[in-house]
């Protein structure tokens, strides 16, 4: 059998190697909007859980936008943003009293060809479009607490506007159950301390690594996704929009009004085209991690594994293909990846050193202990294999070390979509 699977810009195709193909797992095809810029307009009117955009912000108000970075391209911030930003307009906001807050979280900060392809050449030239700094004491405002102890940092832009407008784009996550929804203020435009005291959260015990409770698909008693709500509350978040793409990465459904409410209202969509129920289980899962930009760097690949290794046998053998042009993509990432000797100094570190990067860099190294990863990517081999990953030098050579770990006629299961498609495993019946 070919296939064909997404790499960065397009795609690598090969034949799968012998074995039994019992299952391809992805997300369901979903027609994009037909009429986007009316749907969002209809929404603004009749939002969820709110009031109409424009009986909440006056013409006098100094609004700020948040939108995701480069990692989030896929929202379709460019999409959109002209439809709201003509809603302001005729509300009478000026352009001057309009800032577009780009949440970086501890992410690098953009180029302006960047910030040009993320709200579009238009806006980018009449429009102040700023990124957020994380580490830039100077740029937050300190907020108090949770009641998880976490330090509350966020954004002068987003304290100092009058109203603030959370834009994102909703799909299982790893931590959150659910991006979108706070995780815009929350985390994309706090400050360091908020969002490494936060993502502490997901460390459970020295046995289990991390919670179980911080996981995909759980929002409300998760304690991680409850802290960001926390955070978001503490600070100012007016009205939401969120979309939520299909497996082509078009805006297939949008949600807009109540931060919390529309945010719900989202998951509802996202578990409709994503949340796949099967019964397979593989000795060897093929997955793409969807090409550009989800397979950016290794650090967002992270996410595709997450859903990957759910219909991995134990000690099975996972085979991906991602690209990760720019390398490992976050330092703390990195470090916990490459610099310790085994699982436990690892979360001995991170229980004094927790950071974000350093977090997700422990969930790899687990996977790598559980499984046995083949990764085709353009990252340099002996890196690659410093994780505990195992590299491949061409699509042929991962599905060739893939079969060889695998065994002889190794059940196989395809996940073309894995960043975004959660199977929700069943048990066989008997």
């Amino acid at each position: 059998m070919t296939f064909q699977f997404e790499y960065g810009d397009s795609h690598v195709i090969s034949d799968t190697p012998h074995g039994t193909i019992v299952g391809k797992i992805e997300a369901r095809h979903v027609p994009p909007l037909d009429d986007l810029d009316n749907t969002l307009r209809t929404a603004l009117r009749n939002p969820s859980g709110s009031p109409p955009l424009r009986d909440i912000v006056k013409a006098s108000d100094r609004v700020t936008i948040l939108a995701g970075d480069m990692t989030r391209l896929w929202v379709g911030t460019s999409k959109f943003l002209p439809v709201l930003i003509d809603a302001l307009r005729e509300i009478g906001v000026s352009p001057d009293r309009i800032t577009i807050l780009l949440g970086t979280g501890d992410h690098r900060p953009h180029t302006d060809d960047e910030k040009r392809l993320i709200v579009g050449d238009e806006i980018f030239s009449r429009y102040q479009v700023v990124d957020h700094r994380a580490r830039e004491k100077d740029d937050l405002v300190f907020l108090g607490y949770t009641s998880r102890q976490t330090p509350v940092w966020v954004n002068r832009h987003v304290m100092e506007a009058d109203k603030v407008i959370l834009t994102g784009g909703i799909v299982y996550h790893f931590l959150a159950g659910f991006g979108g929804g706070p995780k815009a203020l929350s985390i994309g435009t706090s400050g360091y301390e908020t969002i490494q005291n936060n993502h502490k959260i997901a460390l459970g015990s020295a046995t289990e690594g991390l919670d179980p409770q911080v996981c995909s698909g759980i929002t409300w008693g998760n304690p991680l996704f409850e802290d960001l709500v926390e955070i978001m509350k503490a600070a100012k978040a007016h009205f939401l929009i969120n979309t939520v793409i299909n497996r082509e990465k078009e805006i297939a459904a949008l949600v807009a009004g109540d931060p919390l409410q529309a945010h719900q209202e989202g998951i509802k969509r996202v578990q409709d085209f994503y949340g796949i129920e099967t019964d397979v289980m593989g000795d060897m899962v093929i997955a793409s991690a969807m090409g550009y930009p989800e397979d950016i760097n290794f650090y967002q690949v992270y996410k595709t594994l997450d859903n990957v290794t759910r219909v991995a046998k134990p000690g099975g053998v996972i085979v991906l293909f991602a690209e990760c042009r720019e390398g490992m993509g976050n330092e703390d990432f990195a470090h916990i990846l490459t610099a310790f000797p085994d699982n436990a100094a690892r979360y001995s570190y991170l229980e004094s050193h927790c950071t974000i990067g350093g977090l997700m860099g422990f969930g790899i190294a687990l996977w790598a202990q559980r499984y046995r990863i083949v990764l085709y990517s353009s990252m340099d081999p002996k890196l690659v294999e410093k994780t505990g990953v195992i590299p491949a030098f061409s699509p042929k050579d991962a599905l060739e070390k893939g079969a060889e770990l695998a065994g002889d006629d190794p059940e196989i299961v395809l996940m073309p979509h894995g960043s975004v498609t959660f199977p929700i495993t069943k048990p066989h019946e008997e």
